[in-house]
């Protein structure tokens, strides 16, 4: 739908606001259901899974884009995500096991019984003190790093097309 690459560039923003909870979701889903010693391996071979398909993408489309023209990809996408969206509302199971959210914990910590809506704050940055570990510390720079790395073409045609 896109007739200029400003229109191609939002409708990208809107792609990636489709695809962007893969990663928080399927790490989610890893820890639901892989017991916690085999949890660190499930979430390596996950993650690289998904890293090597972002490195292996500029490739791919490259050659992709020597046959066919950018719209015929981006339809392409369009339609693998709308089967992707459809297969996993309609076969995807549950992987969360009741009582174990750390909202229930908290409810059943404090003596709430099952209220639909009771308000908990909860700090989202409370997880930035884990970066005190040098582990967690070094790769989350690592990762970083490679994703910033890879991503940054994106950000340079963004900044030239905006410039001119």
């Amino acid at each position: 739908m896109a007739r200029n690459v400003p229109d191609m560039l939002f409708w990208r923003f809107v792609q990636a606001m489709g695809a962007s909870p893969g990663f928080s979701v399927g790490g989610g889903v890893i820890g639901d259901i892989y017991p916690i010693e085999r949890r660190g391996t499930a979430m390596g071979i996950y993650f690289a899974a998904c890293l090597l398909g972002s490195a292996l993408a500029p490739f791919v489309s490259g050659v992709i884009s020597s046959y066919t023209s950018w719209r015929f990809m981006q339809v392409t996408l369009a339609g693998t995500g709308l089967l992707g969206f459809l297969l996993i509302a309609l076969f995807y199971p549950e992987t969360m096991h009741p009582g174990t959210r750390g909202i229930e914990k908290w409810r059943q910590k404090h003596g709430y019984g099952d209220e639909r809506f009771t308000f908990v704050w909860l700090n989202p940055l409370r997880v930035v003190a884990l970066l005190k570990s040098p582990n967690l510390l070094s790769v989350s720079v690592a990762s970083f790093t490679i994703l910033l790395c890879e991503y940054r073409e994106f950000f340079v045609l963004l900044n030239t097309h905006c410039i001119s």
